[in-house]
C-alpha cells in the first residue's frame, strides 16, 4: 500500500496533468482554461481563518477557480479544517488568487481506496464540497457538485483515464515525504548533472532540480524549508556513507551547503548503479529493496 505522501503525490499529477497537453493523459480541464496557479499558497480568509489549498487552478475563461485539498489517507483535520475553508469569499479570491474569478469551488480529492471513507467523513460533517476520487480507470465526482456547469458534467461523467500512463513529472515528493522516496530523485539528478559535465551544485538547487516541473508553484516557504533540511540530510548520509569520495561538501552547512560531485572520464563514476541502491536501500525504513531504474 502507498504511503499516505506517496498518494498526494499521485493525486497533484493527476490534476496538474488535466490541465496540461500532453500524451497519454486527458487534458479536459486544459481545454476549459484552467491552468496552475499555486500550491501550498498560505493565507488568511476575511474571518481570520487560516488556510494552505494543496493545489490551486483557475480559468479565465470559465471565470472560475479550483482549490483542492488532497487526502492521500484519512481525513485527519477533518471538521477544522472544512470549517476553516467554508469561511472563505469571493472577496478572499479575488485579493489572494486572482480577481478573474467570479466563483471558486473546494475540491476534495482522494485516491480510490479511500473514497468510501472520505466521502462518508465529508457527508458526516455536512460539508458541501465536491470530492472527486482518481480511480484506475476514472477521475469521478463521488460526492456533491461543483457551481461550474462545465467541471459539474466533465467529473460526474467520469474523466476517462489509464491510472498506468499518469503523469509523474510535475511533482516527485513533498515535504510529507519519507527520505528514501526523495533520495531516489536527488540521485537521479545527479545522474543528469554528471551527463552535463556540471560538478557543483548547492543544496537548494539539486531540490528544485529534483522536485519536478511544478517547483515555481510550490508557495509555501515553511514547506520549502522542510525539503531543503530532509535534502541536506540525504546528502550528508550519503558523503560520509556509500558515496564517501564521490560526493564531498565543499563549503557551508546544511540547506546553505555547496557540494561537489565527482565523476569519471565516461560521466558516472564506476560501480555508481550500485552505491546508489545500496544508499537508498540503508535510507528507506521499509525493509523492501528499492532497485532503482536509471539507465
Amino acid at each position: 500500500m502507498m504511503s499516505a505522501s506517496s498518494n498526494n503525490v499521485r493525486l497533484l499529477n493527476a490534476i496538474i496533468g488535466l490541465c496540461m497537453k500532453q500524451r497519454d493523459w486527458p487534458s479536459l480541464l486544459h481545454d476549459y482554461g484552467y491552468c496552475v496557479h499555486s500550491m501550498e499558497l498560505d493565507f488568511e480568509t476575511s474571518s481570520g481563518k487560516e488556510i494552505s489549498p494543496d493545489l490551486i487552478i483557475s480559468s479565465n475563461r470559465q471565470r472560475h477557480c479550483l482549490l483542492f485539498e488532497n487526502k492521500g489517507g484519512g481525513l485527519d483535520k477533518g471538521r477544522h479544517q472544512m470549517d476553516n475553508y467554508a469561511t472563505l469569499t469571493n472577496d478572499d479570491i479575488k485579493k489572494w488568487v486572482t480577481t478573474m474569478c467570479d466563483e471558486f469551488d473546494i475540491t476534495v480529492a482522494c485516491v480510490e481506496e479511500n473514497e468510501e471513507g472520505i466521502s462518508k467523513s465529508i457527508s458526516d460533517i455536512g460539508c458541501k464540497f465536491p470530492v472527486i476520487a482518481v480511480r484506475s480507470s476514472s477521475i469521478t465526482l463521488i460526492n456533491n457538485n461543483f457551481k461550474d456547469s462545465a467541471c459539474d458534467a466533465l467529473f460526474s461523467a467520469g474523466v476517462p483515464i489509464d491510472l498506468s500512463t499518469a503523469p509523474g513529472h510535475y511533482v516527485k515528493f513533498i515535504a510529507d515525504s519519507e527520505e528514501h522516496e526523495i533520495a531516489k530523485h536527488l540521485i537521479v539528478s545527479l545522474v543528469s548533472y554528471a551527463r552535463r559535465s556540471k560538478n557543483t551544485f548547492s543544496t537548494q538547487e539539486i531540490a528544485g532540480d529534483s522536485f519536478g516541473e511544478s517547483w515555481a508553484s510550490y508557495r509555501k516557504e515553511k514547506l520549502r524549508m522542510s525539503i531543503y533540511k530532509k535534502v541536506a540530510n540525504i546528502l550528508e548520509k550519503a558523503s560520509e556513507g556509500e558515496m564517501r569520495g564521490m560526493l564531498n561538501k565543499v563549503r557551508g552547512e546544511r540547506v546553505d551547503a555547496i557540494w561537489e560531485f565527482t565523476f569519471g572520464p565516461n560521466g558516472l563514476p564506476e560501480g555508481f548503479k550500485k552505491v546508489a541502491n545500496d544508499f537508498v536501500d540503508r535510507v528507506k525504513a521499509e525493509a523492501t529493496s528499492t532497485q532503482l531504474m536509471l539507465f
